[in-house]
């Protein structure tokens, strides 16, 4: 079985393949990848393997599985139920199978290959956002006992927002959680990691957001119903990922242009997150690319090839991008913090010295003066 598209089949589609053995063939296993909770296995008309419909609250993307073929029959039929998932994730495709056929012990390594390859791809970007997500609970913390501070808040959030969007991603990608962790969660949450960003940078840099920002944060958090509408399909995967990209790129290419205005302009603070301001936009276009590539036409292999950066773990663009922007982003709020508490020491000192001061000018008590 090729990897096939959605022929827009509903309820649930059927696929065929019989299989020609060799006579006195030894025992033989199929390796299947399909969708979990989505898909159900025959064998001769028997149900086979522990491939089963469950609620959609379940479904995940595909997985390997080895189902052993019975008897020493010449030919065997491999027949797959697929339902379209109720809720569809954005690399969900419920119509993508793939078998191959060999001895049980091979088909066992295709398995385990399988979901070793998917172990991989998720390790490193769940780690960067593991580290986005604690920094982000760092400034919520910071921000608590650093009363009067917003910007410390709004990164917080941002960071939490952020880590835990692109960590749901690649969890439901690798089928470690459910799709409907990606599709009802890290999709909305683009939209308000986005509204925080804009929030930190204004707050940052000690400005107030115009009128024209506050409707664009109001679109973008109205942008959540896009995201449900698509994961419950009533939009296409194609027109959403073209709005969502359409919806965040304002911020990715406004913020750092706002914040040259204002360096220019003598605000030293905004100076500082120019360069790191870049990288949440870089992260947005690799996430993006490949759903707009495919239909266009273009050959983007050489843009979204991995990086390995240990044996066969491998390291893609936006992760790359997320780990130079939280160095980048950590590197100055580190030097930020030193500035304000140096100048708070300072200003205490000075307070500290003129209370001296006042107590030897002014009398602990009113002298008696004659007349």
């Amino acid at each position: 079985l090729a990897p096939q598209r959605n022929n827009g089949c509903a309820p649930a589609c059927w696929y065929r393949l019989r299989v020609q053995l060799p006579p006195h063939h030894a025992p033989l296993a199929f390796h299947l990848e399909a969708p979990q909770g989505v898909s159900e296995v025959y064998v001769d008309g028997r149900r086979a393997g522990d491939f089963r419909f469950l609620p959609w609250w379940l479904e995940r993307e595909p997985s390997g599985h080895v189902v052993e073929i019975p008897g020493e029959n010449e030919a065997v039929v491999l027949a797959i139920r697929v339902h379209v998932p109720t809720v569809a994730d954005d690399a969900f495709d419920a119509t993508k199978l793939r078998a191959s056929i060999g001895s049980p012990k091979a088909a066992q390594w295709e398995a385990d290959l399988f979901r070793e390859d998917r172990l991989l791809d998720f390790v490193p970007s769940g780690g960067v956002n593991l580290a986005i997500f604690i920094a982000g609970a760092g400034a919520l913390l910071l921000f608590f006992t650093q009363r009067g501070r917003r910007e410390y808040l709004w990164l917080g959030l941002y960071l939490v927002l952020l880590g835990s969007s692109f960590e749901m991603l690649s969890a439901s990608t690798a089928a470690i959680v459910p799709g409907i962790a990606n599709d009802l969660y890290a999709d909305p949450a683009i939209y308000l990691f986005v509204v925080a960003q804009v929030e930190f940078t204004y707050a940052f840099i000690g400005r107030r957001l115009n009128r024209a920002w506050r409707v664009y944060e109001g679109l973008l958090l109205l942008s959540v119903v896009g995201a449900v509408l698509c994961a419950t399909r009533i939009v296409t995967n194609d027109v959403y990922f073209f709005f969502e990209s359409a919806v965040t790129l304002p911020a990715a290419i406004a913020l750092p242009v706002v914040l040259l205005y204002w360096s220019r302009r003598g605000n030293h603070e905004a100076r500082w997150l120019i360069v790191p301001s870049l990288f949440p936009a870089v992260g947005v276009v690799f996430t993006n690319l490949p759903q707009f590539a495919g239909p266009l036409g273009w050959d983007i292999s050489t843009l979204t090839r991995p990086l390995y950066v240990w044996g066969d773990v491998r390291l893609y663009g936006y992760d790359l991008a997320d780990t130079i922007f939280l160095l980048a982003i950590g590197v100055v709020m580190f030097i930020r913090f030193s500035r304000l508490a140096r100048e708070q020491a300072r200003t205490s000192a000075e307070m500290s010295a003129a209370r001296a001061i006042q107590r030897q000018l002014v009398p602990a008590a009113l002298p008696q003066l004659p007349g």
